[in-house]
């Protein structure tokens, strides 16, 4: 009998080998398996890596299909209360959302977001959530909500910011996001017509940005941004000292 973690390391070297014709036959196989033996734990845990491999792969039709079954199960096993049943919802809402179906997504992960809000330490997936929501009003042109999105997940982050983390993935895909909020409020709040809160989470997502993965192209646009509004402040100090961070910067000819 095969284990959650046996599964689970198998499917690691079959990943690392970039063997990715492997990778469904396998995970199908375990799946049938655990379904023989009626192992439920294995085969959501098994069915949820291969719904993360259809979408990542955009095999919607076989994701949507696996995830009915699973969703289903984990009902009839009165589930649905559990993390374990959130987390299949966000990996529906996220195949969802990569196969533009946009409305379906939204639900999924608002459903997600009631199961988790009362769960401990759940702080980094619901901030992942909010930043998903987000992304999804803001790709419709819904600024407002996309907006009131970016704030929910704000403060989750700052607090994620200051917790120690032996994962240096880890570490790194929250800044990644607290960024990526940071700079998403600034443009929020330029369209807006705020100028001073754009230049302040502009300068915040800069700063971070910098510290976090150095002189890239995204830090130096982030300046850019910052540079612009406080021209249109009137703030030619700061609008020079932006601009000039990224003349030093730039690679010699």
């Amino acid at each position: 009998m095969r284990t959650i973690d046996g599964i689970f390391g198998e499917l690691k070297e079959i990943v690392d080998g970039q063997k990715w014709e492997e990778v469904a036959p396998f995970l199908i196989k375990c799946l049938e398996e655990a379904r023989e033996e009626e192992n439920y734990g294995i085969y959501i845990g098994t069915g949820n890596e291969l719904l993360r491999f259809y979408r990542e792969t955009e095999q919607f039709k076989k994701a949507f299909d696996l995830s009915e079954d699973l969703l289903l199960l984990m009902e009839e096993l009165q589930l649905e209360e559990t993390e374990h049943f959130a987390t299949v919802m966000l990996n529906v809402a996220a195949a969802c959302q990569a196969a533009g179906k946009a409305e379906e997504a939204r639900r999924y992960y608002v459903r997600a977001l009631k199961i988790l809000e009362g769960k401990p330490e759940t702080e980094e997936v619901r901030a992942d959530v909010f930043t998903q929501m987000a992304l999804l009003f803001l790709n419709q042109e819904n600024y407002e909500e996309g907006e009131a999105m970016l704030k929910k997940a704000l403060p989750l982050y700052e607090q994620l910011a200051d917790e120690p983390d032996a994962d240096q993935e880890r570490k790194m895909n929250r800044l990644v996001h607290y960024s990526t909020v940071l700079s998403g409020l600034g443009e929020a709040s330029f369209r807006r017509g705020d100028l001073e809160n754009a230049l302040s989470y502009y300068e915040q997502a800069a700063s971070l940005s910098q510290k976090c993965f150095g002189e890239t192209e995204g830090t130096r646009l982030l300046r850019e941004n910052c540079a612009s509004i406080a021209g249109r402040l009137k703030d030619a100090e700061k609008a020079a000292y932006y601009t000039g961070l990224n003349r030093k910067e730039e690679p010699l000819p």
